[in-house]
């Protein structure tokens, strides 16, 4: 194997990632929940966790040819998408096998300010350009601007956040059945506009000719 090559680092991470996660869950079933060992595993298991889905971004980096996919931070974006992602499944499976309804408001507050955090960084991506080649990036982002891939990447915001956020922030002091189905609603529009984000980097970073 190539050591330098994320492809190679990459299976290392989501290798080590599934051990944890198997560790976990027999640790669930034969263990005691909330003992000792849970702040380690949960530690080591987020950190894996941030490496597993931040991965991608520095996979994508190795593809010189694609500007975009050169973005600095792209790691985090990817890192906060997997976040928002865990916590919008976790509403939605919540609503199906009957969690407490604490458990789905502190997904519910994860999910928010994931989407917040997303929305922040999104405002400040057109100074990500790799060093030395910001007029091609500028071409590359303005196909998600006013080129090609405006709609798509304009129903990414407004259904996995313009629409998802109001149905979040549903919530008195004492959450109710209620409005844990406006939660899952939510969560379901942030799967959406995720998938349609997704979509939209790997589509547009392949846009511009490269030659």
């Amino acid at each position: 194997p190539n050591p330098g090559s994320w492809l190679v680092r990459g299976a290392w991470i989501l290798m080590a990632y599934g051990a944890i996660l198997t560790a976990w869950l027999v640790w669930a079933v034969l263990g005691t929940p909330g003992g000792p060992a849970a702040g380690p595993l949960a530690g080591v298991a987020a950190i894996v966790g941030v490496l597993a889905a931040g991965y991608t971004g520095w996979l994508f980096a190795q593809c010189r040819g694609r500007v975009l996919w050169l973005a600095r931070g792209l790691w985090l974006r990817f890192a906060l998408h997997a976040l928002a992602a865990g916590a919008a499944t976790a509403l939605i499976a919540g609503a199906f096998v009957g969690v407490p309804l604490e458990v789905a408001e502190r997904a519910r507050w994860v999910l928010i300010a994931t989407l917040v955090a997303e929305a922040l960084l999104g405002e400040v991506s057109h100074r990500a350009a790799p060093r030395g080649r910001e007029a091609e990036f500028r071409r590359v982002v303005a196909t998600t601007a006013t080129g090609p891939f405006r709609s798509r990447r304009r129903a990414a915001d407004v259904v996995g956040f313009y629409l998802a956020m109001p149905l979040l922030v549903i919530g008195p002091q004492v959450p109710t059945a209620g409005d844990a189905v406006f939660w899952t609603a939510g969560a379901v529009l942030v799967l959406i506009g995720l998938a349609l984000e997704q979509d939209v980097l790997v589509r547009a970073g392949q846009a511009v000719p490269i030659s």
